[in-house]
């Protein structure tokens, strides 16, 4: 029979400056079934609860404590991985090292947990949203503890994975230095950090939504602008306040007929289109230059990212070959966002407008696009073209126009 592997050590953990407290950590394992509960309070605000499993190489602590990996931090269930309310209730995390950290040698049988409270506008990296009941939403510090991994089939049907884009006070360059007045580089910087969907929004992912006899992992095509949005309520973006900066939940407002007001419903959500300067700077992945998100130069390497005419007929990650390619079959940026060039166009919330006459002298902060238009920005090209895979690209249609290569990509504000 197997001994129990350590002895329980309490640690409190909190993110500084913030208003949830951890406090109250006790970590204990079951004799018989060797699986371990972790008991702890949460104080103050609403928080995005996650826990890491540290050990030491000398009784003492001497050496510091080191996290078991990320790899291994799998498994957990109760309270944790999710958005989690203060109380004077005892919250509940159960564990089982035998199945998820196998093969551990703790030669001086020293383990603790250490559970930190992110605040909702900070979560982790990774968000995943469960569309069919009981609609769950959770939160992973890294891509190997996303249940089945970034690349599972649920991902593109069932359920919607997001990452966390960084951009909070970077300052970049939008556009590129090309012939095109309409792409003239100017520098932007965003003001929060966001969440963008790893993959496009497929048919099936459109039908758990709004109940359409929809299937696949192909991009939603087809589908306007308007019909995701609205046509009253979804059309006001952008909206502005009477001291002239943006309104913020009057600008995401969209219509209850939506498709984007089914999503929201299910998950509780802000879910909405990128702006072009969030879409731009996610495809970029935090790179400046006109190549891809990973610095290769998409124009010697185009057919490595996505679906473009040139290779429209070949078989996808799931053994289609007819136009679109199913999300996923090529490969990823550095954020780990695919299809950001190719596949289908990927309209965002503004308008369009010409960037021939814009500002270079200064750096724009969290640009809008146009007050009004006739219509919205798309980005990344598409399976009926082959454009070089440049970020900068620019099209635009009317927003109750449907076509084929016209698609969307989610995003979350953290606001």
């Amino acid at each position: 029979m197997k001994t129990r592997f350590f002895t329980a050590v309490a640690l409190t953990c909190m993110v500084a400056h913030s208003s949830p407290f951890v406090s109250d950590v006790e970590m204990t394992q079951d004799h018989s079934t060797r699986k371990v509960t972790i008991r702890y309070n949460l104080s103050g605000e609403a928080a995005v609860v996650t826990v890491d499993i540290q050990t030491n190489a000398l009784a003492d602590a001497s050496s510091g404590w080191v996290s078991i990996g990320a790899e291994n931090l799998c498994g957990f269930v109760g309270d944790v991985n999710r958005k989690i309310s203060p109380g004077e209730d005892t919250r509940k995390i159960y564990w089982n090292p035998d199945t998820y950290w196998p093969g551990h040698e703790l030669p001086e049988k020293k383990v603790r947990a250490v559970v930190t409270a992110w605040r909702t506008n900070a979560p982790p990296d990774w968000l995943v949203c469960q569309m069919t009941e009981p609609y769950d939403v959770t939160y992973y510090q890294h891509a190997c503890q996303v249940p089945d991994g970034v690349k599972a089939k649920k991902y593109k049907r069932t359920h919607m994975l997001f990452r966390k884009i960084p951009a909070k006070g970077v300052v970049w360059t939008m556009g590129a230095g090309s012939t095109k007045a309409s792409e003239r580089p100017h520098q932007v910087s965003l003001t929060e950090d966001y969440y963008m969907s790893v993959y496009e929004l497929t048919l099936a992912q459109v039908g758990a939504a709004a109940f359409d006899a929809l299937e696949g992992s192909v991009p939603h095509n087809n589908r306007t602008y308007v019909k995701l949005r609205g046509a009253v309520k979804g059309a006001q973006w952008p909206t502005f306040k009477s001291d002239g900066t943006l309104d913020f939940w009057e600008s995401h407002a969209v219509d209850d007929n939506s498709t984007i007001a089914s999503l929201r419903k299910k998950c509780g959500l802000l879910f909405d289109l990128p702006t072009e300067a969030q879409w731009e700077y996610a495809a970029r992945a935090g790179v400046t230059a006109a190549t891809f998100g990973d610095g290769t130069d998409t124009e010697a390497n185009i057919s490595q990212f996505g679906r473009f005419s040139s290779d429209k007929n070949e078989p996808d990650c799931e053994g289609y070959s007819a136009g679109l390619a199913s999300v996923g079959s090529y490969q990823p940026n550095s954020f780990g966002l695919y299809d950001v060039i190719g596949n289908v166009f990927e309209v965002c919330l503004d308008w369009y407008i010409s960037f021939e006459d814009i500002d270079t002298g200064k750096v724009h902060i969290d640009p809008v696009g146009g007050m009004q238009g006739t219509a919205r920005v798309h980005k990344g090209g598409c399976y009926y073209y082959d454009n070089g895979g440049l970020l900068s690209s620019r099209s635009s249609q009317s927003p109750d126009t449907t076509w084929n290569a016209i698609g969307f990509r989610l995003c979350v504000p953290l606001h």
